[in-house]
Order: C-alpha cells, then structure tokens, then sequence
C-alpha cells in the first residue's frame, strides 16, 4: 500500500505528502537506486560507455523517470525535460583533473561531447555523491522529500545495497507532508542556513516563535560544544593539571564541564534532551550520533553513559532502554541495532556496580 503521494509544493518544487494517517516509526517507503555510479566507474576510461550500459537497461518508462528526476532536480526548463531522447551534445565536466591531463579524451572517448541526456544524467549523479564520494545514484522519490529544520521523518541508507528506507518519526496526519533534515539541527538558525546553502521556508525559521527556538538551538549548540570537550578530555584519561586550566583556556562564553564531573555533566545532559523535547528534536537526532573512545552513542545513551559514571544505575538503564525505543522507531524493528549491544552492556556493568554494592554493605555490617 502506497502511503504517500508526489505533488507540487509552492516555492520547493515537488514534495511527498502523507495519503493516509500514518503512525511514528512506520516505513514510508523503501527504494533502491534506478542508476548508480561509483567512484571506480568515474575514474575509468570508459566512464560515458558504463553509464551508457546502464541506461540501456532501463525500460523506457524508467528512461522517462530517471531523466525527469534529473531535469527537475537541476533547474533545466520544462522544454527540454520534455525530449529525452533529444539529439544533440552538452558540454560536461565530471572529472576536471582528468580532462586537464588528457584534453578531455581517453580510450576513445570524448568527453567534451557526450550525448544530451548521458550528460545530464553525469552532471546529476557528480552533483547527487554519497558515502564519502564513493558512490551517487538517483532515487526516484526518497530524494523529492523537502526539508524541515523540525523534521517528521528519517531517512536512512544503506551503503551496502544503497537501499533507502524512510520512516515516520512522529504520527503525521493525511495531507501532511513528508519532512526529513538535509544537516545537523543542533545550530542556530543562521548556522543552518550557511549549511543548507539555500532559505529554509520551514515554521521553526520562519514561524511567530523563531526567536525563542533560535535561543534553544544556541543553547544545543553551547551544550554540545560543552559534552565533546569533555569527552574528549576524559577520554585521553589524564586529569588537568591546573584545576582550572579548562577554564583559563575556554572562550568567554564557553561551558566547561571539569574533569570527570559526570554528576554535573548528566544534570547538563539531561537538560539538552528536555531542550529536544520542546524543538521535537529528539527522535530527529536520534541517528546522529558521537563516536568517542568508549562507544558511538546518541542523546540518550550520553545520559546513560553519564548516569552510570555518576552510579546512577537506575537512570543509566532508563536511558539507555529510551535509546533503544527511538532508534527503533527510526530503523525499524526488523534491524539488528546497535543501542541493544549497548542496552546489554549497561545492563552487564549496572549488575556488576549493584553486587559490588551490596557485598560493600555486607562487609560494613559485619
């Protein structure tokens, strides 16, 4: 059953809105590319003749929506996109370093004159690179999804299969369109738009109560700024040599969480997850997580490793079990995560803290 349907969306072109009501983690759709391009094909001598085989083994139909996707998503006016099986050659530069060396020829191939939609397709799938520039692909509708600095849906991809899934992270209604976050929300809004590199049309940039959610994501970007100092300094376990050197050495305007604190550090972690709470941020950062030394962790399971540093062993599970929940309304329940390895290991150390506190009181009461 279809669960969303494409339709024109004022100022952003084309987006996808919710046809019935759909509940929070239910996948919304799940594709797979309908062409791709790897960073071995682009450094191959025969880069237009792969992609060309590609396309040929694209019915028709997929031509038409393949190239649609292509004209659409770069601005090329209607007139054109309408003739895909135009005649006629484009200029193209899909590796400038190449063509520099070789005149824009190799192995037979002119690479200054590519035929009109191998060339948009190229010029696309450049623009369109995944996984560290090892891959790009073009998806016919994951990628129509418009973006929210408030989103109500992830998007998730598999860089084994580039297999996309997107799901709903809260309950959205039917006419609701469908919202996910193109970059890392934990910013003010001017630091988002530098990031985006286009205006964000969305209710929390431009809604009667921006100003107060801009001050909330200052203080996200302060407290974060503040827990990556502190892991990091924790982690290289070596205490400060100057009580005060964090301090001393910290902008004005800095938090500093000192050395091994974690009773302060959970207090302050709690209070950036009730910062998400009021942005309705936290299942949208659920898949944003930190890797540190001791684990990869998101915001919850911050509060959980801080609870069980503090040997607050109650709070440290709690938190750890709502890890768990929220990944798995993001990637659903059928996957294997990777909060359970983590929910176990809290449960294993938390038994072990508990049973030496209790042989502790044995001995004192003997």
């Amino acid at each position: 059953m279809v669960l969303y349907s494409i339709q024109l969306v004022p100022d952003k072109s084309r987006g996808l809105f919710a046809t019935q009501q759909i509940t929070a983690g239910t996948m919304i759709l799940s594709e797979k590319p309908i062409m791709t391009l790897n960073r071995q094909d682009v450094e191959a001598e025969d880069t237009i003749a792969r992609l060309e085989k590609r396309w040929n083994a694209l019915s028709s139909e997929e031509q038409t929506q393949c190239l649609a996707k292509c004209y659409d998503a770069m601005g090329i006016n209607d007139e054109l996109s309408g003739n895909i099986a135009a005649d006629g050659e484009m200029e193209v530069n899909y590796d400038e370093e190449k063509e520099a060396s070789d005149g824009g020829q190799e192995n037979g191939e002119d690479r200054d004159s590519v035929p009109l939609h191998l060339a948009v397709l190229l010029k696309y799938l450049n623009h369109q690179e995944y996984e560290g520039w090892q891959m790009s692909a073009v998806w016919l509708h994951s990628t129509l999804i418009n973006h929210s600095c408030a989103p109500n849906a992830s998007r998730i991809h598999d860089p084994r299969t580039y297999e996309r899934q997107v799901r709903a992270i809260r309950d959205l209604k039917p006419g609701e369109e469908i919202l996910v976050s193109y970059i890392d929300l934990n910013r003010p809004r001017d630091a988002r738009a530098a990031a985006l590199g286009f205006i964000c049309l969305c209710t929390t940039c431009n809604g009667p109560k921006k100003e107060e959610s801009d001050g909330r994501r200052r203080e996200l970007a302060k407290l974060l700024e503040a827990f990556n100092d502190f892991d990091k300094r924790n982690e290289i376990g070596e205490p400060a040599q100057n009580e005060n050197f964090e301090i001393s050495n910290a902008n004005a305007d800095a938090l500093v969480i000192r050395n091994d604190d974690y009773a302060l550090a959970l207090v302050l972690a709690e209070e950036f997850v009730a910062i998400l709470q009021e942005e309705e941020l936290v299942m949208a950062l659920t898949m944003a997580v930190l890797i540190t030394k001791h684990m990869a962790y998101s915001r919850y399971e911050r509060c959980s490793f801080y609870a069980f540093e503090d040997c607050q062993l109650e709070s440290c599970l709690d938190f750890a079990r709502k890890a768990l929940a929220n990944e798995r309304i993001c990637q659903g329940p059928e996957r294997i995560h990777r909060v359970e390895v983590f929910l176990q290991s809290m449960e294993e150390d938390c038994a072990v803290l508990a049973n030496e506190a209790a042989q502790e009181e044995v001995e004192a009461d003997k």
